[in-house]
C-alpha cells in the first residue's frame, strides 16, 4: 500500500486518459495548486505502463471509461495491481452510478473521483491515497431506489423475486411455485416497471438497494 504525503515531499503523478483535451486540462488545474507536482500523461494502457517502468511515479489516476481497444480502465487496475503495486491507483469518472466505486475497489483501487470534483477536493482525495488513506464517496442511491423504495411488492412477486436472484429461469421459477411460464413473465415485466430497470441485471440491483432482497 502507497505510503507518500504529496503536501511534503516532490510527488510524479501519472494521468491515464484517452482524451488529450482532458488530460491537458486536468493535470494544468492540479497544478495550479500545488506547482511543484509533475504529471505525466499517458492516452493507452501501454503508454502508461511504459512511463511508471522508466520513472519513479508514484500516484497514478486511471479514466474509468479508458477508450483503449487493448484495455479499458478496469483492465488497467489490474494491470498496476500487478507491475507496480505500490503505486497509488486513483480512477476518475464521469459516470455516476452507484456501483463504480466498490467495483473499482475490488479492482485494486485505492481512490475513486468523479470529474465533476474540483481541484480542491481531488487533490485531498490524491493525498489520501498517498498515504495509504484511501477515500471513497459516500454510497449514492439511484434515481431508481428512490423510487422503488415507495413501492411494496405483492408475496408473489417478492416469491419470483428471490428465485430469479437465485439463478433460476422462468420455466423453473414457473416450474418451482406452480404457475405458467406466461405468469412469471407478466411479474417480471410488472416488477420491471415499478423498479424502473431496464433488465433483469438491474432489477436485482435496485431489489437490493431498497430492501425487496436480503444481501
Amino acid at each position: 500500500m502507497p505510503m507518500l504525503d504529496a503536501t511534503s515531499t516532490a510527488v510524479t503523478l501519472l494521468l491515464l486518459d484517452d482524451h488529450p483535451l482532458y488530460r491537458t486540462g486536468f493535470a494544468f488545474g492540479l497544478r495550479a495548486l500545488r506547482p511543484e507536482v509533475r504529471v505525466l500523461c499517458a492516452g493507452t494502457l501501454d503508454e502508461a505502463l511504459a512511463l511508471a517502468d522508466a520513472q519513479q511515479v508514484q500516484g497514478v489516476l486511471i479514466d474509468m471509461h479508458l477508450g483503449d481497444p487493448q484495455a479499458g480502465g478496469l483492465a488497467a487496475l489490474d494491470a498496476f495491481a500487478g507491475r507496480h503495486p505500490r503505486v497509488a491507483r486513483i480512477v476518475i469518472t464521469g459516470d455516476t452510478r452507484p456501483h463504480l466505486p466498490q467495483t473499482c475497489r475490488q479492482h485494486g483501487a485505492h481512490g475513486f473521483l468523479r470529474k465533476s470534483e474540483d481541484a480542491r477536493s481531488m487533490w485531498t482525495a490524491i493525498d489520501a491515497a498517498l498515504d495509504g488513506q484511501a477515500r471513497w464517496p459516500a454510497p449514492e442511491v439511484s434515481v431508481q431506489a428512490q423510487v422503488a423504495r415507495s413501492v411494496r411488492l405483492t408475496p408473489r412477486q417478492a416469491q419470483v423475486l428471490q428465485h430469479l436472484s437465485e439463478g433460476m429461469s422462468n420455466k423453473a421459477i414457473a416450474a418451482t411455485i406452480g404457475l405458467t411460464e406466461r405468469a412469471i413473465k407478466m411479474h417480471m415485466t410488472n416488477m420491471l416497471q415499478l423498479s424502473g430497470a431496464a433488465n433483469r441485471v438491474e432489477l436485482l440491483r435496485v431489489a437490493r438497494e431498497v430492501g425487496w432482497l436480503a444481501g
